[in-house]
């Protein structure tokens, strides 16, 4: 009987030996984990958090003029003050500012998207205009209490 090919996973038959394989295994395992928790795609810094109201993040914005129908069901303005966030209830109100001129307006979340790795906030083109915003471009995003 020819003995079986060696492909590098075997655990020797001595105790020593299989003690250590089984702690590689449990430090990779582990390593994997903690790895993989703090995973995310959006960019978004939370910079303030006052105990869930106003919170304010720097994040990446785009903005759009075409479409038809918003995720909500409404007809989309291109120039509305109107946004889309991922996951962000409809309705909500967000403040935008632009850092570069300080220029801020109120947008109402009426959309989803945008779903282009790296960017959080989808502003309507007026929205974008009116904060004299160009191309993508980092942004305050303040969420406002409920009225």
């Amino acid at each position: 009987m020819k003995p079986a090919a060696h492909n590098g996973l075997s655990v020797g038959s001595s105790p020593t030996s299989r003690t250590n394989h089984m702690k590689k295994i449990l430090l990779i395992t582990t390593f994997s984990l903690l790895c993989g928790c703090g995973t995310t795609y959006s960019s978004a810094a939370l910079i303030e958090d006052s105990h869930g109201i106003n919170k304010k993040y720097h994040v990446n914005a785009t903005w759009y003029k075409a479409g038809r129908k918003t995720a909500n069901g409404e007809k989309f303005d291109p120039h509305g003050m109107t946004a889309a966030h991922k996951k962000l209830p409809f309705n909500t109100m967000v403040r935008v500012t632009n850092p570069v001129n300080g220029k801020s307006i109120l947008v109402r979340i009426n959309d989803r998207g945008p779903y282009t790795r790296g960017r959080d906030l989808d502003l309507a083109m007026g929205a974008a205009k009116a904060i004299e915003m160009k191309n993508t471009s980092k942004v305050l995003m303040e969420i406002m209490p409920k009225q």
